[in-house]
Parts: C-alpha cells; structure tokens; sequence
C-alpha cells in the first residue's frame, strides 16, 4: 500500500510540473534530482569489445576514409541493438539502410522510437526511401520544414547514452569524410539532450526553442563538461569565451569556419599571447567567406612568437569535422560550425569537454587530417 501512495505521489508531482512549465513560465528543470554518477557503464552489452577509443565516460570513433565496409556506424547499430527503453533520434540526414534497420528492429521490439529531421533529408532517392521506411514501419516523426536546417546528429539511448558529434547517418559520412563521433556514458548529458529532443519533437525549431538546459555546466568524475544548444544558447560566445583561455595553442578542424568575431579572436591571441595558431580548412569550401584569407593575411604581422599555420584538407571527399583543441586540453565539437547560421538559425548542439584524455584523441584525428593537408597561396587556394 506504501508503495503504491509513493506512485500517486510521483504522477501528481509531474503532473504539476508539466502544468507549471507549459503554462507557469516555470523552468522544470529547477525541480530536476541530483544525478547519480554511474560506476559502470549504463547500456548492456557496451564492453571494451565494441571498439573505439575508451575512457572512463566516454568510446570516441573517427572514420578512416577511404573505407571499405562497416564504418563507425556499426558501433551505433550496437547501441541502438543494445536499447531496451528508448532510441530517440535527431538526423540531419539518413541513407545508410543499416541505420535504419537497427530503428525498425528496435520500434518492432516495442520500444519508444521517435525522430526529428530536416526536410533536406529528402533530397535524394536513398535519404527518400530510408525516411519512406522509417514512416512505413510506424515510428513517430517531426520534420523541420524551415529554410534553416535542423543540423543535429544525435541519438539518445534509454535516457542515459549519448552519441554526437560531427557524423551523418550517411554512406558518404562513413565511406569518404574526415567525421568524428562520441558516445557518452553521462547522465547529466543524457538529461540535456532529452530535452533538446523533446523540444524538437514539439515542433520547437530554430529561434523557438526554449533555453532550458538542465546541465549546461558541471563536473563529471572530476572533468568539467558544458553542453549548449544553438541557437538559443548563444553557442558563439561560448566558444569564445573557451578559446580565449589559450595559453599556448589552438588546432581547429573546420568544414566551415566564416564567423568574423572567432576569426579575430583567433588571431588575435597569435598577436598578444603568442599562442601557435594551426588549422585545416576543407578545401571545397567557398573561401570568399571564409576566415582563411583573414588569417593568412596576419602571418606576416606577428610581432611575437605567436604562430600561423593553415593547411586546406586533402581528402578529395569532404573534411566534415567541427573541431577545436585549445592547449592539447579541452575539445570543442558536436554538430556547431563555427558561422552565423549555426549561431542564429540552425538547431546544433555543441560541447566543451576540458579532458587531456578525449582532448589527446581529437589531436590525433588533428594531426592525421593536418598531415594529409596541403599549404593555400594567400588567397586560401591550392598552390
């Protein structure tokens, strides 16, 4: 009899705060427990025999193209096998069948299923007959028919594992791109990004979506983590702030990078603080809007021995990853680049992770892409 009161009690409560938030102006996320710290990893089945490279909280994977076979994204299909609850899902763009296979499997076992997307999912045959299944089969999706794109790629497992990161759900992301993904074993980030979602499969897209991250600061096993959504979290000045902390370098990898007040805050700590300054740029981007030209114009206006070394990737395929590791330290990635679209219309998600361990494998991924870079003419083009 107890027990059953404590459950009346618990469904009157949520009750009340669904009320409160909806039409209270009350932030819910107020009234959020404590979450406790897991000794092991949340979701059966995740062992050391599913690859990656492994930290306590974290199994980071990064594509090796060209690649023949399985890509990173059977390390997913292991996750979304493994689900016994819920696979929620936010796609910019699906055609790898596999993918879609292992959502179909798991609604077919009954479990909570649900997918927001872009509209530009749809703009060829394959990413049209991968939604056209995923409808057929019965699971709940929310579309984003905005100009401005929907531009997450993340999967939350059960309510307590994330995956994220730079990585369509595309043949293209696993057979040809420089693309990065990481699943984390954080309940704080699990809460964070179940309610982007839920904010996203409410039809709250762009500008609309309310700024009520649960955790958008905290500690993890003694690593500070933040996690933000753009555009409502104003993700730009939160890269900034990050990388204005450089004492002694900065690497980025960027698939876009126009945004002119990162640009100068970049050079600027060449300038000043010295810092060693390196980065790549994928090479098909179009340069008149660009920070390359910017940059390279100030390598010969360094009063210090601050440093400016750019390359233009030499993956004929694309260079997708939306990296910055600030003194070999901290990593700043997820699906943000660094533009005013991202910051002001697209719905991204971003994280700063002030970890030596996950920060030394972003550098690795830096260092092989760097590597396989040739040096542009001042104009950023290819000499």
């Amino acid at each position: 009899m107890k027990s059953t009161r404590n459950v009346v009690v618990l469904l009157i409560m949520a009750v009340v705060l669904v009320f409160l938030a909806k039409f209270g102006g009350i932030d819910v996320g107020e009234f959020l427990p404590e979450v406790a710290v897991p000794t092991e990893s949340p979701v059966p089945g995740i062992t050391p025999e599913t690859g990656g490279d492994q930290g306590e909280y974290f199994r980071a994977y990064f594509t090796k193209p060209p690649e023949e076979g399985p890509g990173i994204e059977q390390h997913l299909i292991e996750l979304v096998g493994s689900a016994e609850v819920s696979v929620h899902v936010a796609s910019y763009e699906m055609d790898l069948e596999s993918v879609a296979d292992a959502l179909i499997a798991a609604h077919d076992r009954g479990l909570d299923v649900k997918l927001v997307y872009d509209n530009e999912m749809v703009d060829d045959e394959g990413k049209e007959l991968v939604l056209a299944r995923l409808k057929a089969a019965g699971i709940p999706m929310v579309p984003d028919e905005r100009s401005a794109f929907m531009h997450n790629k993340f999967f939350v497992i059960d309510g307590k594992t994330v995956w994220t990161g730079s990585f369509n759900y595309t043949e293209n992301a696993s057979q040809k791109n420089n693309e990065n993904a990481v699943v984390f074993f954080v309940p704080e980030l699990a809460a964070n990004y179940e309610r982007e979602f839920a904010e996203l499969f409410a039809g709250e897209f762009g500008p609309t979506s309310t700024s009520d991250t649960p955790y958008p600061t905290f500690s993890f096993a003694g690593i500070p983590i933040e996690n933000y959504f753009a555009p409502e979290d104003g993700v730009l000045g939160k890269v900034i702030a990050a990388v204005k902390g450089a004492r002694y370098s900065v690497d980025f990898l960027a698939f876009s990078f126009t945004d002119a007040d990162l640009g100068y805050t970049v050079s600027e700590l060449v300038m000043e603080e010295d810092i060693a300054l390196r980065g790549v740029f994928e090479s098909r981007g179009n340069m008149e809007y660009s920070v390359c030209p910017y940059l390279m114009s100030r390598r010969g206006n360094i009063p210090g021995s601050g440093t400016i070394d750019l390359r233009l990737d030499g993956n004929p395929a694309t260079m997708h990853e939306k990296v910055m590791v600030v003194d070999g330290e901290t990593v700043i990635f997820g699906s943000f680049n660094f533009s005013r679209n991202a910051e002001e219309s697209n719905d991204e998600n971003l994280l700063i992770v002030h970890d030596p361990d996950l920060a030394a494998l972003f550098t690795a991924e830096f260092e092989k892409v760097y590597s396989q870079g040739v040096v542009p003419d001042a104009n950023c083009k290819s000499q």
